[in-house]
């Protein structure tokens, strides 16, 4: 059969499209391969559309018709492939997405960044098949020849698998910098559904260190983002920074820590010293943890920021011991040594706590470079 792909004789469609009608459904897949090489007319490609999204076929069967429509330049099936995207069935859903990038159809890139963005939204996985599709339209690839993976015989299996094959993810900034707009818009619906998709969303606007950052679509290097990519990231999280702010009274202390951390990203006025202080009150991890990247964050953008953090924090290292928790105070050093100078007359306080973990806590406090400086 694989032979047949690349016969020049006419009648070699019209045997591929009888083929179709085996019973056996690897004879099938190999004939949606070898029609999607040959044929590009309506007919033939409304034809693979059925067979891709008919759920009685063989998943092999709807697996290779998909590849087959995925050839640069036919579109006229991208609204049926786009409906398939989130069938369900993670297999088919990442040849969809593969046939969608090779297709190169504009009206596909913004689906794919959603599913790389947040892939729980449309009921995936993870974001595995959209990153490897937007891979694939970054390197503008067509579909890989398969006769490379047809042997002594043909194995359904390990052809669809080498037609699966992406080359390695680059930058994809270039895809999604023209797309600002929609990512805004599908974090701003995330953000205030609530649930797992706001966490997901509050999580891919920190996934970087240094800034905000966009999830799976920029993940988070040791390297800093140049100024435009920079310039790019902020484009996404700053005009969602009033639904964020929003959630830094939200009754989930991860939504809380996790709002905080952005919006000290961002530089964003409302990461203030008193909500540092309730944070590290807190004393719970997430939001301890989210006070020390705060108060790291205000001490980098707004320097003049670090003595109203202190100020705020300090007076947790002064309660009554028997009242305060030695985690809550234990968190204020924490926050408090991020902080330079401003922090020392606090940290030296410390060294005295009752505690031994927060008085050694402040001890190494004190012993860090930063502190002088």
């Amino acid at each position: 059969m694989s032979a047949r792909f690349r016969i020049a004789d006419p009648r070699a469609s019209a045997i591929l499209k009888r083929a179709l009608t085996e019973r056996v459904p690897e004879i099938q897949a190999a004939a949606c391969l070898g029609l999607g090489r040959r044929a590009s007319d309506g007919p033939t490609v409304a034809w693979l559309v059925r067979l891709a999204v008919d759920p009685a076929r063989p998943p092999i069967v709807r697996r290779a018709a998909a590849f087959a429509l995925g050839q640069p330049g036919r579109t006229a099936a991208t609204p049926a492939l786009l409906d398939l995207l989130d069938a369900g069935d993670a297999e088919l859903s990442r040849a969809v997405a593969l046939a969608l990038a090779r297709t190169g159809e504009p009206r596909a890139l913004p689906a794919l960044l959603a599913r790389a963005l947040l892939p729980r939204k449309f009921a995936l996985p993870d974001a595995e098949g959209p990153l490897a599709a937007l891979g694939v339209w970054l390197a503008a690839e067509p579909l890989p020849d398969e006769a490379r993976f047809v042997g002594e015989g043909l194995d359904p299996t390990d052809l669809l698998a080498g037609l699966a094959e992406f080359p390695a993810r680059g930058d994809l900034a270039p895809l999604w910098r023209a797309h600002t707009r929609a990512l805004v818009d599908i974090l701003s619906e995330a953000l205030t559904g609530g649930g797992a998709l706001r966490r997901d969303a509050l999580a891919a606007l920190d996934s970087r260190q240094d800034g905000p950052g966009l999830g799976a679509l920029e993940p988070q290097t040791e390297a800093q983002p140049s100024a435009d990519l920079a310039s790019a990231l902020r484009a996404v999280a700053v005009p969602l920074a009033d639904r964020i702010a929003i959630l830094l009274d939200d009754p989930d202390r991860e939504v809380r820590a996790a709002a905080l951390r952005v919006l000290a990203k961002l530089g964003d006025a409302r990461a203030t010293p008193a909500r540092v202080a309730d944070a590290a009150a807190d004393g719970s991890p997430p939001l301890a943890e989210a006070a020390v990247v705060a108060a790291r964050q205000l001490r980098r953008s707004r320097p003049s920021m670090a003595m109203a953090v202190a100020a705020a924090v300090g007076p947790l290292l002064s309660e009554d011991v028997a009242a305060a928790p030695w985690r809550r105070r234990l968190a204020a050093v924490e926050v408090l040594a991020e902080l330079g100078p401003p922090g020392r007359p606090y940290l030296d306080r410390a060294v005295a706590d009752r505690h031994p973990v927060v008085r050694q806590a402040a001890r190494e406090s004190l012993a860090r470079p930063d502190q002088h400086r």
